[in-house]
């Protein structure tokens, strides 16, 4: 967790110089944060149910063209792409699987304004990152590469743009917290 830490340093490092959102619309972003994550927990459920009917459908269609192949080299060619093609997409739908987990894990953290929340998001941001990366070699896309990236950077300003709320909170909290161990 310590070189998550570390890369979280250093990707702040790189939006301290790009313009900021006004304070008043960084405070709303991070008080709303939690249901904009439920919404995308809904949206992503669902769709999660699409990846999988596409996935059925894409083994059938694979079996039917291979049979229609018939022997030979093709129908090995074809059955090895499209075991390949199974193989990444069983590979996507894991992490998936895991990015819809953190999210639902996010919320109550979010919610109450706490670190743990932030740093869900931010595992997020770094899964669909490694996802991305991985699609657009393995599928050789480089188009598709660059737009991922661009809207993960994307992503990633508003994640960054919240941050120091959830620092500021954190150490806030903590303050409270000395001054009522104090008082006693």
């Amino acid at each position: 967790m310590e070189s998550v830490h570390k890369l979280e340093k250093t990707v702040a490092d790189w939006y301290k110089a790009v313009p900021h959102l006004p304070k008043g619309g960084q405070k709303w972003l991070a008080d709303n944060v939690w249901w904009l994550v439920i919404v995308g927990i809904v949206l992503s459920a669902l769709g999660l149910f699409g990846l999988i009917s596409l996935l059925f459908l894409a083994g059938a269609g694979l079996t039917l063209a291979g049979g229609a192949i018939g022997s030979g080299y093709g129908a090995a060619a074809g059955a090895a792409l499209g075991g390949f093609l199974i193989i990444t997409s069983l590979i996507s739908l894991a992490v998936y699987i895991v990015e819809l987990v953190l999210m639902v894990m996010a919320v109550s953290p979010l919610k109450d304004h706490k670190k743990k929340g932030w740093d869900f998001l931010f595992l997020i941001a770094l899964l669909n990152v490694a996802s991305i990366v991985v699609t657009g070699v393995l599928g050789m896309n480089l188009f598709g590469l660059i737009v991922g990236l661009l809207w993960a950077a994307v992503g990633a300003y508003f994640l960054f743009e919240i941050r120091g709320d959830f620092e500021t909170h954190k150490l806030a909290v903590k303050k409270s917290a000395d001054k009522k161990e104090a008082k006693e």
